[in-house]
């Protein structure tokens, strides 16, 4: 029986029939989102919580958006991709928001990013590691500013400014080959697709901020910076990356991410 048979009354006692204060779905279908989600009310919510996922997006809105509303021991967590400054959903009592545009860029902080390259190639902890890391994250959040905006602008006349569908999940074409520096070539022909200005400043100003870059985009970036630490000695895929960054990425949390979800859970 799916929960949309349930009538609001019944809702609310799905928790306590699965031994727990809160019922959460969550976008995913392979257990990664569960996983990031379970991690992060186990460090910010003292309630016991059961974690579902739904699928896509669509999927968890119509659990919001159903009759009568959720009960209040009902949440529906999402990322936040572009609400911020295209807002469409809003909002609610019941919904809970990444930080950033994804998990992932709530999950890939310059001290993870560091510790999986001391766990992956089994070296110490070098101080000056992280500081390149943070070096090519700031030029890789200012670079990718100016595509980001175009794709907020385009998201807005509900348009693509991408080449084809799957290179919103695959974004190995933005960046020079065997790189983690970006290809601008093939950006800047993305964004002469909106055939309009991405804004009135010209400095993109929402989107100088890793906060607000693709998540996928953004996990492509930090794979090849890896590698590119690698140096063709012992590369790590995408799937790779994630297994590592999920287990413990707690401890490495940025202290934006972290007052965030501190802030937003205690008022659950």
């Amino acid at each position: 029986m799916s929960i949309f048979e349930y009538s609001r009354a019944a809702q609310s006692i799905l928790p306590k029939f699965y031994g727990v204060d809160i019922l959460l779905f969550v976008e995913g279908t392979n257990g990664e989102d569960c996983l990031f989600w379970e991690n992060i009310f186990e460090q910010f919510c003292s309630k016991k919580v059961k974690i579902s996922q739904r699928g896509g997006k669509g999927e968890l809105l119509k659990i919001l958006n159903q009759d009568g509303g959720l009960a209040d021991n009902i949440y529906i967590a999402l990322d936040r991709d572009l609400e911020d400054v295209c807002p469409k959903i809003g909002k609610r009592k019941n919904l809970i928001y990444t930080y950033g545009y994804s998990y992932e860029n709530d999950l890939y902080s310059e001290e993870l990013i560091a510790d999986i390259i001391r766990r992956h190639l089994h070296i110490p902890k070098k101080p000056e590691i992280q500081k390149k890391i943070r070096i090519c994250m700031q030029t890789f959040a200012t670079e990718i500013a100016p595509y980001m905006c175009a794709f907020a602008k385009a998201y807005q006349k509900h348009i693509s400014i991408l080449p084809t569908q799957s290179d919103n999940t695959n974004f190995e074409a933005f960046f020079s080959p065997k790189k983690h520096t970006l290809e601008h070539k093939y950006i800047n022909k993305c964004i002469a697709r909106l055939n309009d200005k991405c804004c009135a400043s010209g400095k993109h100003k929402s989107f100088n901020n890793i906060r607000y870059c693709n998540g996928h985009l953004f996990e492509t970036f930090v794979c090849r910076l890896i590698n590119c630490f690698c140096k063709n000695k012992k590369l790590i895929y995408k799937d790779d990356l994630r297994e590592l960054a999920l287990r413990g990425f707690e401890k490495f949390l940025s202290s934006n991410v972290r007052d965030y979800y501190r802030s937003t859970l205690s008022e659950i």
